[in-house]
């Protein structure tokens, strides 16, 4: 997450949501300006066992789908300037293809191919495993501080995983869990760009009879060995109850401020409606010394400073299909019926001085502490 100085325009255009027959919530937003179009896939991990999550298994299911379902799917999106990009996060597995404003209906037919049932088998699990263990050490350094800072903010666990838990997956293990995620309460289709609602939500009827209104039972979780504990940099997490808190906004606030002052510093958000993490981190204990130092007699700036950019910022990103779809989409697979714009709402209701309070608080708190 980057800070952003310009501010965007919330649409007014109409935004429609709808449960299909087989249980997919679909919601759709018209930005008659925008030049580029969204689609999201959400696949929720509301009932997968803790166990699961914690192996990071969804995570390795979401390489598998976006490999394998149609190994070709990456090169035709590439030939018309399209690009599919895949996460997992502690409620769901996200897919998401953008395109050109005109590339609406390119973009619902790959959500359709991910959809398709395709055969998981020992040899497609044996290769990714490789590319999972390469990607978990690249990135471990990295994302560690917030993941620890996930882990100490939430009562659910982060779904990165670790080699030995992804290594104990298998092709039935895996397959059961996708079994479990195809049906329709599971599922749904976000999407935005500059057609009509009523327009997109038709073309997204079609993805209906992809999916199977019956529940498949979820695999049931290893016994995981105590996690390794690698060296992790410095943190501050806040208890995000729900996106449209103002605990979200105040958070949302102190962490763009502090990147203001520090551009090293990294933010990582996932948008819930339920219990999320927000969290602060720096490479180095040097660094998060010296900016703590800093803040203690520049906390009323810092705190004006990340108010007027978390205000641009939340209304940029919904303005945007992309990040409309990304913010709206998790909301929907959760099941749940709060919109995007009531994180802009708690933003603008939220004062400078309790965006001061709560950077006073973490320097109280200290570091590698929850902000409560």
């Amino acid at each position: 997450m980057a800070a952003v100085f310009a501010v965007g325009q919330v649409s007014s255009a109409p935004r429609l949501t709808e449960t299909f027959p087989s249980g997919i919530r679909a919601g759709v937003q018209s930005m008659p300006e925008a030049q580029t179009v969204s689609v999201g896939l959400f696949l929720s991990l509301k009932d997968v066992p803790e166990s699961v999550r914690r192996a990071g298994w969804p995570h390795f299911l979401e390489h598998l789908i976006a490999s394998h379902a149609d190994p070709a799917l990456d090169e035709r999106l590439e030939s018309k300037g399209m690009s599919l990009t895949a996460s997992t996060t502690a409620t769901s597995i996200r897919f998401e293809v953008k395109g050109s404003g005109s590339d609406f209906k390119l973009a619902v037919e790959a959500i359709q191919t991910l959809l398709k049932p395709f055969a998981i088998t020992e040899e497609m699990v044996s290769k990714e495993k490789l590319t999972l263990r390469q990607e978990w050490f690249q990135v471990k350094f990295d994302r560690q501080p917030a993941i620890d800072a996930w882990n100490a903010a939430c009562s659910f666990p982060h779904p990165f995983g670790q080699p030995a838990w992804l290594d104990m997956a298998t092709a039935q293990n895996l397959s059961d869990l996708w079994s479990h995620l195809i049906t329709g309460t599971h599922v749904a289709i976000c999407a935005a760009g500059p057609g009509t609602s009523a327009d997109m939500l038709e073309a997204l009827r079609p993805l209906d009879a992809a999916v199977s209104e019956s529940v498949a039972a979820p695999p049931a979780g290893p016994e995981l060995p105590p996690a390794e504990r690698g060296p992790s940099g410095p943190f501050w997490a806040w208890s995000v109850p729900s996106l449209d808190s103002p605990t979200a906004a105040r958070a949302l606030a102190c962490a763009l401020g502090l990147k203001s002052v520090e551009p090293d510093v990294q933010i990582s958000f996932t948008p819930s409606s339920q219990v999320s993490a927000l969290s602060v981190t720096l490479p180095s204990y040097q660094q998060w010394s010296r900016v703590t130092k800093d803040l203690e007699t520049s906390a009323e700036t810092t705190a004006d400073t990340g108010l007027r950019l978390a205000r641009a910022w939340v209304r940029r990103v919904i303005s945007s299909p992309s990040g409309l779809v990304m913010v709206w989409g998790p909301l929907l697979a959760e099941g749940s019926d709060i919109k995007p714009d009531a994180l802009v709402a708690q933003v603008d209701a939220i004062s400078a001085g309790s965006v001061e309070s709560e950077l006073r608080k973490a320097l109280d708190v200290g570091v590698g502490k929850v902000v409560r």
